[in-house]
């Protein structure tokens, strides 16, 4: 579904959504607005706003999809932005995917993901690459 096409990542901090896995290599472009892990609702204006000045900046919006990774408030963005763009309120489709690739159907702790359903779920080991930094164009705190 986003094959050779931008892919504009809203996701809470450390969820690092199709980092480190295969997950996005389709992909034409990645890119990220990282807002909080929990009670992001509260900055929802601003997520919005950098949402609209993503949609802003591209030629077309034919090949564009953006995944909201961002509980509640992914489910609220989604509908708003749907009429706009193909939006898709993605949930934690990354984690099942890392926990398949890791060889379980189960919840497994993993190292490289903040999950909000795991107790000690923001115990987790950010990536400070490069590729990864420079994928985000919005740091909402």
């Amino acid at each position: 579904m986003w094959k050779k096409k931008t892919v504009l990542i809203v996701e809470g901090s450390g969820t690092q959504f199709g980092n480190g896995n295969d997950l996005l290599a389709s992909a034409a472009r990645v890119f990220r607005i990282i807002a909080p892990a929990e009670n992001a609702y509260d900055k929802v204006s601003q997520i919005r706003h950098e949402i609209n000045s993503f949609i802003d900046s591209q030629e077309t919006l034919e090949n564009v999809v953006v995944l909201i990774a961002l509980g509640p408030t992914a489910t609220v963005l989604a509908h708003e932005f749907g009429e706009l763009v193909q939006t898709i309120d993605i949930g934690h489709f990354d984690l099942q995917y890392e926990y398949l690739v890791n060889g379980s159907y189960d919840k497994v702790k993993l190292s490289n993901r903040y999950d909000n359903e795991m107790i000690n779920g923001n115990d987790f080991i950010p990536d400070k690459s490069e590729k990864y930094k420079s994928e985000i164009i919005a740091l909402i705190n």
